[in-house]
């Protein structure tokens, strides 16, 4: 295909990318939006009653003071309807395979199952993720650490046999906490449970099933369906600079960190806003 030039081009369709799409078309700026995936996520990214919103009031300084708790699959969802009320839409199947830049913009070649493409653009933005294609092509360094000893299974799962008014946990257990929570505006549960030093597998539907049955003693609760599994290392990290001439790093591309700091899906829009607006205003003349 021939070369194409736009104003942005960004890579990874996740919560960042798109929040950034959706941030230029209500501004007015062109661009494309890529991910190499097939398809679109269906996965979510996270005995006694306890209220979680429990003394948390609103204040002039935090007038959000209790969570919103949400799949991602699910705000994937929203902002690609946002995005289709723009008439625009994330090209799947489509790849970052090389790019290079100079003074005036970037060149990025773009695969795809049937064929390679040439586009040119003002300004590239990585929004792929931890394991960031460009940030390893540009050789930013990604500083921090792998903590190894903090290891999880998580996955959404159905089941039968526990009601969905609560979020359940069972602490106690010597193989380490277990936790299922029902996500809302679905019929999943998210999993969460810790795996102890050297006991690590590939996670399963049985898997899962074993580690219930037992870290709840013998509770009558029966998986029946795994739509995503995963196993979650934490990593504390941060890219040595966002930036690199025409090219920025967002979201877990630029940054990535424990639950103990915050869901990275905030700060990932957060960095898509940020830029968005910055960017509108230099593609309309801004020094």
């Amino acid at each position: 295909m021939g070369n194409k030039e736009i104003p942005v081009l960004i890579a990874g369709a996740g919560p960042t990318g798109l929040a950034l799409a959706c941030d230029l078309a209500r501004r007015g700026v062109q661009f494309r939006i890529i991910d190499k995936a097939d398809s679109t996520l269906i996965g979510s990214k996270v005995l006694g009653e306890r209220d979680v919103h429990e003394g948390r009031n609103p204040t002039p300084s935090t007038p959000y003071a209790s969570p919103l708790i949400i799949p991602q699959f699910r705000v994937e969802e929203r902002l690609r309807a946002l995005l289709a009320r723009y008439e625009a839409d994330v090209e799947l199947s489509t790849k970052l395979i090389s790019l290079q830049q100079d003074e005036e913009g970037v060149t990025a070649t773009l695969q795809y199952p049937k064929g390679e493409e040439s586009v040119r653009c003002r300004y590239l933005v990585a929004a792929d993720g931890g394991r960031s294609f460009v940030r390893k092509f540009l050789d930013v360094p990604f500083e921090g650490e792998t903590w190894k000893d903090e290891r999880m299974y998580v996955g959404d799962v159905r089941l039968r046999g526990l009601d969905r008014e609560a979020w359940h946990t069972w602490p106690n257990h010597p193989g380490g906490v277990l936790a299922l929570c029902p996500l809302p505006s679905t019929d999943l549960y998210q999993l969460q449970a810790q795996i102890p030093a050297g006991e690590e597998q590939e996670p399963s539907l049985e898997l899962f099933q074993g580690l219930v049955t037992g870290r709840t003693g013998g509770m009558d609760i029966e998986l029946t369906d795994a739509p995503w599994m995963s196993l979650y290392r934490a990593n504390v990290r941060m890219a040595s600079r966002f930036r690199i001439g025409r090219v920025f790093l967002a979201g877990d591309a630029a940054h990535v960190h424990s639950p103990a700091g915050g869901q990275g899906m905030n700060t990932g829009i957060q960095d898509a806003y940020n830029l968005g607006w910055k960017l509108g205003r230099v593609l309309d003349g801004a020094p």
